[in-house]
């Protein structure tokens, strides 16, 4: 019962700044192998790989049963989280009342400069999204492969090329639709994953 009420309360104080429920490591190192086991000829390394805030950032909205955009430079790799986070430290108040001093990690946006970086930004989403089991890799990582097929086309005669904050803002157009169409109904790709 505990429990149940901390998980409302968790809920109920909870708003858009505030940080996602942090998904137990043993869990997100099992989720981790299966994706490795299951995703063949992805080549996981540091940089590629998701971080943890973002998994759980990710996993937060199968919780919340929404889905939100995820700005690419806050799609940080295991690299920029053993690298380049940060340590906040805040007062809080504990469940007796108390005062104690909490510490958050905080990662800087990730630079999606270039091609290349982008590319990597958006493989890491579509993973995290995979792993918490809301979309499968496949589906995510075509969607981005159609993207930069279209910035890497021939324009027409008299036209420029699709830039790349075309492709951005096409991917945000995306997600709001996929919002809006998964409202309060998100159900997980693969019950198996889902464990909380």
């Amino acid at each position: 019962h505990a429990l149940s009420l901390e998980d409302l309360k968790s809920r109920a104080d909870r708003s858009e700044s505030s940080e996602a429920r942090i998904l137990p490591l043993a869990e997100k190192m099992d989720r981790i192998n299966q994706q490795k086991n299951r995703l063949i000829g992805i080549s996981f390394t540091p940089q590629c790989e998701p971080s943890h805030s973002l998994i759980d950032k990710v996993c937060q909205q199968l919780e919340d049963n929404v889905v939100t955009y995820i700005d690419l430079q806050k799609c940080s790799s295991r690299q920029d989280a053993a690298l380049h986070s940060k340590v906040d430290t805040a007062l809080a108040l504990d469940n007796t009342g108390g005062l104690r001093l909490s510490k958050k990690q905080r990662l800087d946006d990730v630079n999606v400069t270039g091609e290349h970086k982008l590319r990597q930004a958006f493989l890491r989403r579509s993973l995290a999204y995979d792993l918490s089991g809301i979309a499968s890799f496949s589906v995510l990582d075509l969607w981005t492969q159609k993207l930069f097929e279209k910035m890497n086309e021939a324009p027409l005669a008299n036209y420029r090329h699709i830039s790349v904050e075309q492709a951005i803002n096409a991917d945000k157009a995306l997600w709001v639709q996929v919002s809006n169409d998964t409202r309060g109904s998100l159900q997980p790709t693969r019950k198996a994953e889902r464990r909380n």
